[in-house]
């Protein structure tokens, strides 16, 4: 599980530096609690509740890899 918090918190950490705009182009993807669990993750690592850490790995992430393709796609 530490391994896969650590990669979740440098997704989290990568959403910061993206544009406004491209942000804005997919508000469905929740970028605010992205960050918020990087820094769950970061700062209070006791807080970290692994089945939470599972469902992300399970679920939401697919969405971001979705819109990560498409943006990449488009940029070509």
């Amino acid at each position: 599980m530490d391994l896969t918090a650590y990669r979740i918190a440098a997704i989290g950490e990568a959403t910061r530096a993206l544009p406004d705009d491209l942000r804005a182009r997919h508000p469905d993807i929740p970028w605010r609690a992205i960050y918020d669990m990087r820094n769950i993750i970061a700062h209070d690592y006791g807080a970290i509740v692994p089945e939470r850490v599972w469902n992300v790995t399970q679920g939401a992430l697919d969405a971001l890899r979705q819109v990560c393709a498409a943006e990449l796609a488009g940029a070509r």
